[in-house]
């Protein structure tokens, strides 16, 4: 019926017809109306860091986290003013400082966009010379013994990306760049590789072996290194000096006393050889410092004082 009244034939149809027509097309708008949906505001993500210093978070990064929030949450700033102030709040410190000459109303020359801030902001934060020193840097990387290959893998990646290294340079730039040991285990498959990625995935996974291989062995060498474990070591013997004050009636018997297990000391049955031995006194002489085969005294003077003694042990026994 509402498409008979764009027809010829609607004067044909009476009043009724037509009224009815009319009450079927405002209740389908009225229900065309209601189905719409309402649009509700986007999920709020979150907000960039406070840009300061440019070291944490650098430049670049607060830029793209910055670029990223107003993408998706656009319908929270409805105009180029709103924009404005979310950078503007958004800084803190130098970045704050160097914004606000141009930012406050009684300025000269105010911000007339969010545009006109980020580029503002690279003046004091992007290196003009960032590609030439990355280059100079990437030339220098080489693995660590110390590292991961995942560790020397992102910087790898990273210095790459910013001195603008051909796709075709990085495989064998990241093969000369390993430790030795990775390579040699690389070295295999090396010729079978087409792409710095596929590389980088072999080494994920022998590094992780040698690794693996290199913690077994450390654990093996610090088990036989500890006491009581294994062979004891060999302690030598020292060679026996003949003593010409040691007479055949007090014999050294060269055996470890208890107590002390690295260095024994001979163990004498005459009481006074044992004490001068424990005190480090030569026999000879008794004095400190040398042994009786360095005695300066002479074997004469010896032999005379052994005589002396023995004659007057005598004399008191006679008596």
């Amino acid at each position: 019926m509402i498409e008979a009244q764009n027809t010829p034939e609607t004067r044909t149809q009476s009043p009724d017809q037509n009224r009815l027509a009319d009450i079927l097309e405002a209740l389908s708008r009225r229900l065309t109306r209601d189905e719409t949906p309402v649009h509700s505001k986007s999920a709020k993500i979150p907000d960039p860091p406070l840009l300061t210093d440019g070291t944490e978070p650098t430049f670049e990064s607060w830029k793209l986290q910055k670029k990223g929030k107003q993408c998706v949450n656009s319908d929270y700033f409805p105009s180029s003013d709103a924009r404005m102030a979310y950078v503007f709040s958004r800084t803190g410190g130098d970045a704050q400082k160097h914004l606000l000459p141009r930012y406050a109303d009684d300025s000269r020359e105010t911000f007339l966009s969010e545009q006109e801030m980020l580029e503002h902001l690279p003046s004091i934060y992007e290196d003009p010379f960032k590609s030439a020193n990355a280059r100079l840097e990437y030339r220098g990387l080489m693995m660590k013994v110390s590292e991961t290959f995942a560790e020397f893998y992102t910087r790898f990646l990273h210095l790459s990306g910013q001195a603008q290294i051909p796709q075709e340079d990085l495989l064998p730039d990241l093969f000369d760049k390993l430790t030795i040991d990775l390579q040699r285990a690389a070295i295999p498959v090396f010729t079978t590789i087409k792409t710095h990625q596929g590389l980088s995935k072999q080494c994920l996974a022998l590094d992780q072996g040698l690794r693996r291989i290199k913690a077994r062995s450390d654990r093996i060498r610090n088990r036989n290194s500890l006491p009581g474990t294994g062979n004891p070591p060999v302690t030598p013997r020292p060679a026996s000096t003949p003593n010409s004050n040691t007479s055949a009636n007090s014999p050294a018997v060269r055996t470890p006393r208890a107590g002390t297990p690295a260095t024994p000391r001979p163990v004498y049955s005459d009481a006074k050889i044992q004490a001068l031995s424990d005190q480090g006194k030569c026999f000879n002489c008794q004095q400190p410092g040398h042994f009786s085969k360095e005695c300066p005294k002479t074997k004469e003077n010896t032999v005379q004082e052994v005589d002396t003694e023995i004659e007057k042990n005598s004399g008191i026994e006679e008596h």
